[in-house]
């Protein structure tokens, strides 16, 4: 897969990009109609945190960052590009196998009637089940951008600076939406290292 990716044109990369969303984006909603009984994970701690409609604004730079990143990470160098690549996809794999093992699901509180909380209602009224919240996918993501942004240095720094401090609003953003409670992204954590670790391993079997 190394050589085949050395040979790749920067469209084609682009173009693996968006299948891989796709199949993501329908092993995320597809596994909620396979669920029963979900598990509240809303705890007291994140009652504590405020409920921040104008968050969401960052919250949905999720979709740029995600779709903008690994272009760029591909033109600095294609080696640590498969990489990011492979982390990716475990993420999203065990992301899948815990959404169907252990689902988890907890009430977002109603949006208010402002610019900003209609937004929030229409990202809502697309995560229609309102399922599949740990390990955030959102953080996991965010959290493996943030690592090869920090070890690519071929990379213009100024680019690895708006990226990782994009990636902790984020992140930040995901629970002050009420998208996600606090336990969503701690099991981001630990979900991102062991796929990045994934990551570097399988390229180097490869």
């Amino acid at each position: 897969m190394i050589s085949a990716v050395e040979t790749w044109t920067l469209r084609q990369a682009v173009l693996f990009q968006a299948v891989l969303l796709a199949v993501q984006s329908a092993l995320y909603f597809g596994s909620a109609f396979f669920q029963k009984n979900h598990h509240n994970v809303m705890r007291n701690a994140d009652e504590r945190i405020p409920f921040f409609p104008p968050a969401v604004l960052a919250y949905i730079l999720w979709f740029p960052l995600i779709a903008v990143f690994p272009p760029v990470l591909f033109c600095a160098g294609r080696p640590v590009y498969l990489r990011y690549i492979l982390s990716v996809i475990t993420g999203v794999l065990i992301s899948t196998a815990v959404y169907l093992l252990w689902p988890t699901a907890f009430e977002r509180p109603a949006p208010p009637d402002t610019l900003c909380g209609r937004i929030l209602k229409a990202v809502q009224k697309g995560d229609f089940h309102g399922a599949n919240c740990l390990p955030s996918l959102h953080c996991t993501q965010c959290f493996t951008v943030i690592f090869f942004a920090c070890v690519c240095t071929e990379m213009p720094l100024t680019f690895r600076a708006g990226t990782v401090l994009l990636s902790l609003c984020i992140t930040a953003s995901t629970v002050l939406t009420k998208q996600h409670t606090l336990i969503d992204v701690l099991a981001a954590v630990p979900t991102a290292a062991f796929s990045i670790l994934s990551g570097f391993l399988l390229a180097g079997c490869l």
